[in-house]
Order: C-alpha cells, then structure tokens, then sequence
C-alpha cells in the first residue's frame, strides 16, 4: 500500500515542533499546547534530534504527575490489520487519511514528546470497529508488519519506558526553597519535611546549594526547618549533590529569580543520571515559579542538557493534595 503525504497543513505543525540541535543547558519550552489527554491524536517525537521518525498515535490515558501519556501506535496501512487493532475513519478524526489504531501496540511517552492535539475521538478506542482478520499464524505477512510497527515504537518511547521500568529515582530539591528570605517559615517546613522524607527513602538528590541558602545558625528561628535537613543528608551523604565547577555556564532563565542556582544543579543532576534518564522531578513551593501552579500542583517543561533533551516536572509540594496551605 502507498502511504499518503502528509497534507500541508500537517506538515507545517509538525514544522513547527521541530528541534534544533542544541549544546549545553538552553532555555526551556513551556508546552505550547495543553497537556495531553486521553482520546487525542497526538505526533510522538523522538526525544533527540535525528532519532526514530516520528509517529502518529491515540493517547489512552495520563498521569500528570509524572508527565507520562500512554499511548496506541496509528499507521494509516489499513490493508495489514488483524481483528486485534480498530478502525479510525475520516468521518471519525477530520484527518484526510484512515488510520489503524493498534490495542496491542502500546506503551508510555513523556509529555514532550507530544506533539500538538491533531484530532479528537469522541468515543473510547474499543468502541471503534474491528479493522481486520485475525492473524492466522507468524507466516502471515502481517505478522512481520506487526513486529516492524512494534519496534518502531519501543525505538520512539526506550528512554521513558526505561525510566518507569529501571530507572533510578530522579527527584532534587529546589535550593532556593530552603532560602529564608523568599519562603515563609511554614512553607519551608512542610518542604524540609517532604525532603527528609524522600532521603530516607532515597529519592531524592539535595543540592548542596539547599544547605548554603538555608540558614543554619542555631539561634534562629529557622533552624528548626533546617536542623531535620542536615541530620538527614548526614545520614545520606552521598545523595547530596555537591557543588563543582561546571564545564558548561548555562545561561537559561527558568523562572525571574537572579542568580537562580537551579539551571547548575539540574546540569549536575543530569550528569549523575543513566544516559536514558530523561524526566527529572523539582521539589519545589508554588511561591517560587512565575507559572501559575494554583490549579495543579506540577506543571512539565523540556530543556536541553548537554545536547539532550529532558522533561522537567515541576512539582509545588505546598499545593499537592494533602499539603495545602
């Protein structure tokens, strides 16, 4: 079968996603479109320039906190399906071409990956019609499609499906949150406790810039906040993340903070991470980011460090469910 061209309206706003390849820590990308939801066509990106081409699919379901679609690979070859995979017609999406939605080709993306909303189903994915016949055996010439459709996905999703399977916990604290001098003592309490925490239970990095802003002399009234902080990362030294010269000065502004320390640590983070680790979690207070957090407690942006593309999920634990002021 011939597969069609991609019509230009669809090639201008996948145009517009495109990614130059870049060095260093470069300013971040607030998403330009809403979050992904379920019943969406969405483009799933590679996570680095010159990767797996690119593919359309379904998202089926998200998980906001930590920036994480599922996704159902489409092909518009809808003369190879089996009765396992369904039908998307034109009428269905408002795309010009058919698309073949395979249940059984599925797996997880990072919110980055994805492209703008492309369409828009108004109906779950098993209430779409069958699209084919079962596949008789693995001499069915579907059957090779199928494992061709199926590595090119795990090609596109390796790093997050590495990462939620294998990887390690890749949590930092916000040094500044820990600053007397921008957070409020309550607030800077409930973030030193969620920080001892996740330190007892080795998930998260402490830069060592939380402890230089923090104010440590015993006769302040802070010093019940940062007392806990530094019996804990005593006890756990070697998830603290240590201040070194760094090779790279980055020149990003994440948030209007002067002299952010943030854009170096998460520099640092990322170093210390498998080359797969991709999505980095920022414990942080809502008080600190620009972006309005009121309505949820993280929000997601992609950076680029040392030439590779990272989701950041930012998460205000002031506001999460639980913890609201």
């Amino acid at each position: 079968m011939t597969i069609p061209e991609l019509p230009g309206w669809l090639a201008e706003a996948i145009a517009a996603r495109a990614i130059p390849s870049r060095l260093g820590l470069d300013e971040p990308e607030m998403p330009t479109s809403t979050p992904p939801q379920a019943h969406e066509i969405r483009r799933l990106e590679s996570m680095d320039p010159g990767g797996a081409p690119s593919r359309l699919v379904l998202v089926t379901r998200v998980d906001p906190s930590q920036a994480v679609a599922t996704v159902v690979l489409l092909s518009p070859d809808v003369e190879s399906t089996s009765d396992v995979d369904r039908m998307l017609s034109t009428q269905l999406t408002g795309l010009p071409f058919a698309l073949t939605a395979m249940t059984d080709v599925s797996g997880p993306a990072w919110f980055v990956q994805l492209g703008p909303a492309l369409a828009v189903l108004e109906c779950t994915l098993f209430d779409l019609p069958v699209a084919g016949l079962a596949l008789r055996d693995e001499l069915d010439s579907r059957w090779a499609w199928k494992e061709t459709e199926l590595d090119a996905l795990i090609a596109l999703t390796a790093e997050c499906r590495f990462q939620l399977l294998d990887g390690e916990p890749t949590a930092v604290a916000d040094p500044l949150a820990f600053d007397p001098s921008l957070v409020d003592l309550a607030t800077s309490g409930r973030m030193t406790r969620e920080v001892v925490e996740m330190l007892e239970h080795r998930a998260l990095l402490l830069p060592a810039e939380a402890l230089s802003s923090a104010n440590v002399d015993p006769t302040s009234r802070t010093h019940v906040v940062t007392e806990p902080l530094l019996q804990a990362i005593s006890h756990h030294s070697d998830l603290l993340l240590a201040m070194t010269p760094d090779a790279v000065q980055p020149q990003v502004i994440l948030r209007s903070r002067a002299h952010d320390p943030l854009p170096r640590v998460l520099l640092r983070a990322a170093g210390r991470f498998d080359e797969l680790t991709r999505s980095i979690s920022i414990k942080t207070v809502s008080s600190l980011w620009d972006a309005d957090l009121s309505a949820t407690s993280e929000c997601y942006m992609e950076v680029f460090l040392a030439g590779r593309r990272h989701q950041l999920v930012v998460e205000a634990v002031d506001l999460r469910e639980g913890h609201l002021v």
